[in-house]
Parts: structure tokens; C-alpha cells; sequence
């Protein structure tokens, strides 16, 4: 994301944002299996990954088999990815392409509109050599005024963001670029959230807290350098009456008088989001 960014502000500012069609269940395991041929020579491990790969799949009971693609969800397979695309890489880069790419998600950012057809001219060449196409109703060339999303976040640029000078601390945002999580992931945080704060759940306090802690922290740490100020703020309060509700067992209750807010992070130490940010990390004593 901070290439991005960089390479945004020094004017590529026109997006080629790709998607690849079914890419876990098309990936050709001969190829993949001769990549890895390559770097790595013990018989152990290509019989290992062969089997993985061919491993089948269950569904209502019944086994189907897997003659190509990777599992997909499987722990393997942003490793096979990101073997299996190693010569889209250079290929793109060699055609002197802006590419970034994390598993099977990327986007190659450009100068001019026309330069981003080109890329993408080059990537579908690049990709159908390894068996791969792109879907056509996801994959689009844009600008950075119309936004886009790219793990996890969605890159725009915006108005009403700029501040005064006295209060911007990391350098001037000429382009008033901002990132925010994407609405999929915001509703997935949610809702994860809301399953394991249900007012049937069986748990004590100190017990729901710990279960949802590590889904705060991590969500909180990939997305603690975005703009997230208000909505972690408001994030952090929603959480806060979700635990006064389980507790209580209804929604509007006195849960804040036996629950304050301070009890339950110096206390029963309940994960803060606001304080995962870097630029108020050393508030968080004002913020609990």
C-alpha cells in the first residue's frame, strides 16, 4: 500500500484494476509443479505438493477430484499463487509496467489512459500464456478520482479531506488521497464482532473479551495507518454496548454503571482500537 501511494504521488494516477477469473481453480499443476521443480529438487516435497494438489474436495458428502486449480482457502495456496505468478511479474515488469501484486490480487498503476491500456493489453497476453484469463465485468481501467479497491482498502481521491497546515504531520497530501477499509471488510468486522457478543453466548465477561480481543487487534493493525480516526472512534463505542447488552441482555441498559468504559480496559482489559493508531498511541491513557 505504501508503494502505491508513492507511485500515486508522483503522478500514475490511472488504474488498471484487475481481477482474474476463478484463479485458484484454474492454475495448471504440471506448471506449477515444474516452477517449484526449479528451486527445489527434493522428491519429498514435490510428491507432498502434488498430493495437496490433488487432494479433491467434499461436497454433501461426495468426493469430487481436482485435476487443476489450488485449495482455495488452503494455507498453501498464496504460496502457489505467488509461485505460479512469478513470470506475470517480470514479464510486466520487463515491459517497464507499475505492477504490484499480493497472491492472485494486483493492479498496475500508470501515467495516461493510454498507458493503462497498454498494461492491460500486456497483462491478458502474459496470462493467457499460463492457462489464466481476466473477468471481464471485474476488470477495469480507472482513475484515482473515481477510487478503487485493492486489499482490503479503497483508494480515492477525495474532497473536504485537506487540513491546515499546523495539524498535517506527515507531509503534504497534494492529491488529497485517502484510504479506508473497504465496506465488504468493515461489514465482516461487524459482523464477526456481533456473533460472538450475542446476548445467548454462555460466557463471563472476562471470557467474551478475550474472544473478541484478537479479532480488535487484528483488524485494527492492518488498518491502523488509514484514514480511520471516526470510524474506529465509532467502532470502539458500538463494541463497548455490545459487551454492556451481552452482559445485561438487552440493547438500552445501565451496564455503563457496573461496566464503566474505564473499568473494562484497565480491568477486564478490552482491546482499543483508537489507541492502535500511531499518531494517538501516546493518548491512550485521555482515550480509555
Amino acid at each position: 500500500m505504501r508503494k502505491i501511494y508513492h507511485e500515486i504521488m508522483s503522478g500514475h494516477e490511472w488504474v488498471v484494476d484487475a481481477d482474474l477469473r476463478d484463479f485458484f481453480g484454474n492454475v495448471e499443476h504440471k506448471a506449477l509443479i515444474d516452477m517449484i521443480a526449479e528451486k527445489i529438487s527434493d522428491s519429498r516435497v514435490l510428491k507432498l505438493t502434488r498430493s495437496m494438489l490433488k487432494a479433491g474436495y467434499m461436497d454433501q458428502g461426495k468426493k469430487y477430484p481436482t485435476p487443476q486449480g489450488t485449495p482455495q482457502g488452503g494455507v498453501a495456496s498464496p504460496l502457489f499463487s505467488n509461485i505460479y505468478l512469478n513470470p506475470f511479474d517480470h514479464k510486466m515488469v520487463e515491459k517497464g509496467h507499475r505492477l504490484t501484486r499480493f497472491a492472485d490480487d494486483w493492479v498496475v498503476l500508470c501515467r495516461t489512459r493510454r498507458e493503462a491500456t497498454q498494461a492491460l493489453r500486456d497483462a491478458k497476453e502474459i496470462l493467457e500464456s499460463l492457462g489464466l484469463t481476466l473477468h471481464p465485468e471485474k476488470t477495469r481501467i480507472t482513475h484515482i478520482s473515481n477510487g478503487f479497491e485493492f486489499l482490503g482498502y479503497k483508494v480515492k481521491q477525495g474532497q473536504g479531506l485537506r487540513l491546515p497546515s499546523h495539524k498535517i504531520k506527515k507531509g503534504p497530501n497534494k492529491l488529497n488521497l485517502y484510504a479506508i477499509p473497504t465496506q465488504k471488510s468493515l461489514e465482516r468486522f461487524v459482523g464477526t464482532i456481533r456473533n460472538r457478543t450475542k446476548r445467548r453466548v454462555p460466557l463471563k465477561l472476562n471470557e467474551l473479551i478475550q474472544s473478541i480481543n484478537p479479532i480488535i487487534q487484528g483488524w485494527g493493525n492492518y488498518y491502523r495507518k488509514a484514514h480511520v480516526r471516526k470510524l474506529f472512534n465509532k467502532l470502539q463505542r458500538w463494541i463497548v454496548r455490545r459487551i454492556w447488552s451481552h452482559r445485561h441482555k438487552r440493547w438500552r441498559n445501565i451496564g455503563w454503571k457496573k461496566y464503566p468504559v474505564k473499568k473494562l480496559y484497565e480491568v477486564y482489559h478490552l482491546a482499543n482500537l483508537t489507541s492502535l493508531i500511531p499518531d494517538l498511541n501516546r493518548k491512550t491513557a485521555s482515550i480509555r
